[in-house]
């Protein structure tokens, strides 16, 4: 489990650059905490696209843009999540949220659909932004 997750729209170098400090200084964040964000990226894609929760990881998803000593990761969201997330409407987003929370909640993490739609539809509003060439969604967490 993550102390933190935030998601941040930059480049791939940007991205990469802000592994020691995470992203809040120099990008707007939807910032959360106490999950997986590896298995959050996961478990969203594979509910709204339909593709198995082990093919994605077996394509080595979600990428991991860099590592470093101190547990920091940067994550980027794969197209297909940022697609499907862009495009979901208030329902989608409201069963999401409840999927995730009762899926969460069988593997004993307390996460209510309330807090889970929150994260959801702050990752959203972050995806639906107007982003420049080159710019995408990525995801800090340590």
């Amino acid at each position: 489990m993550n102390k933190i997750v935030d998601f941040f729209v930059t480049t791939r170098p940007n991205a990469a650059g802000v592994l020691g400090s995470g992203p809040r200084r120099s990008f707007p964040t939807a910032s959360s905490c106490g999950f997986d964000a590896e298995e959050a990226l996961l478990d969203w894609e594979s509910h709204l696209t339909g593709r198995s929760f082990d093919d994605l990881a077996d394509d080595d998803l979600p990428e991991i843009v860099a590592d470093g000593e101190n547990d920091a990761v940067i994550l980027a969201l794969s197209d297909a999540l940022v697609s499907a997330l862009g495009a979901a409407s208030n329902p989608r987003m409201d069963e999401l949220a409840q999927w995730w929370a009762e899926e969460k909640a069988r593997d004993g993490l307390a996460l209510d659909p309330f807090t889970a739609l929150d994260i959801l539809r702050r990752v959203t509003d972050l995806i639906r932004q107007k982003r420049s060439p080159g710019e995408s969604v990525y995801c800090w967490t340590c």
